[in-house]
């Protein structure tokens, strides 16, 4: 009686094994086969990312100690394009009283094609630090709104 059972139990559980390899090949089968284009496609975009970031220099000094090439220091402000959103409309109104600029000045520069989409796009340069602390201060009025202290030849 235990005997019938037992082989009744072991019956069911080997359907049970047998039918979760069955779903998992069917698995493995529609991603490989049947999904393979959507999965190319997501795979292409996402090869590579090209992220430029300057290497800070030196002086450049003749023999005699003479600068012929120096660096100055400036704080630029950033605007992610993904990251504005929905409210892109009032962060950059803002943003453009901040920085005592017309909108179509921040303009410019966001809808020109020489930055990447997923790149920060420099919109103001040689800003004052107390407009850099308004924006470090207050990050919900300006969501994808950075900074950065960049140098410049001079």
């Amino acid at each position: 009686m235990t005997e019938g059972r037992a082989g009744l139990r072991l019956r069911i559980l080997s359907l049970l094994v047998l039918a979760m390899f069955a779903a998992l090949t069917t698995r493995l089968w529609y991603l490989q086969v049947l999904a393979t284009e959507r999965f190319q496609e997501e795979a292409s975009e996402n090869i590579v990312r090209v992220v430029e970031r300057p290497a800070p220099r030196g002086r450049i000094l003749d023999r005699n100690g003479t600068v012929l090439v120096g660096n100055r220091s400036s704080l630029e402000v950033l605007v992610n394009r993904q990251e504005l959103g929905d409210q892109a409309d009032q962060v950059l109104y803002r943003l453009s009283k901040l920085l005592r600029m017309d909108v179509s000045d921040l303009l410019d520069p966001l809808e020109g094609l020489r930055y990447y989409a997923y790149q920060p796009v420099p919109v103001a340069t040689d800003v004052s630090k107390a407009v850099v602390f308004w924006i470090a201060e207050h990050p919900d009025l300006y969501p994808g709104v950075t900074y950065e202290e960049v140098q410049y030849e001079g």
